[in-house]
């Protein structure tokens, strides 16, 4: 039950104020939300850390927190939250490297992270090869979800949104090297 108390507050975080979907534009109702999300998926991860998609879970809340905080411009702290989705992601991909959720996730958010160390067009901390670095790296996941999985809508989707960005920005910088090859 608890369980579902934190996919609840998560959704409806979701659904209040996040920037990355549709929303109320009830920013400070999100962030409550999320937190309450974090707070029960904690408690659940810290009584059974063996369970991976706990672990997921918490990891969902993490980045649904970097997101407000992206969302209020609160960069660093947005950025932050961030780094800690990543870290348990690819824990998690570490403990099991076929699963391709696990890896649509991870490069999911570290397209988020991207966006928030240099996207230009957008706040961000303006930190062009750590935004670069992001993209790359979740482009280099998606490649690898897509050669299992080459006719997945929701997974090209990923891919494409992120190519996309990895490109405007590669051409604002001028930089070349480690394009991505198709």
């Amino acid at each position: 039950l608890s369980r579902e108390l934190a996919t609840a507050y998560y959704k409806i975080g979701q659904i209040q104020g996040n920037s990355y979907y549709s929303n109320l534009g009830d920013t400070d109702g999100a962030m409550t939300s999320y937190l309450r999300s974090l707070e029960i998926r904690q408690r659940l991860s810290n009584a059974d850390p063996s369970n991976p998609e706990l672990r997921h879970e918490l990891a969902d809340s993490l980045e649904g927190i970097g997101d407000m905080h992206y969302t209020v411009n609160d960069l660093e702290k947005g950025l932050e939250s961030y780094e800690r989705a990543v870290a348990i992601r690819e824990r998690l991909i570490l403990d099991d490297p076929e699963n391709l959720d696990y890896k649509y996730s991870l490069a999911g958010v570290l397209g988020k992270r991207g966006d928030i160390s240099g996207m230009e067009g957008f706040p961000n901390l303006g930190d062009l090869p750590r935004a670069l670095e992001s993209y790359r790296r979740g482009l280099a996941i998606y490649e690898e979800i897509l050669k299992v999985s080459p006719n997945s809508e929701k997974y090209t989707s990923g891919y494409a949104t992120m190519l996309h960005f990895y490109g405007m920005l590669q051409s604002t910088s001028g930089d070349n090297i480690g394009a991505i090859e198709n």
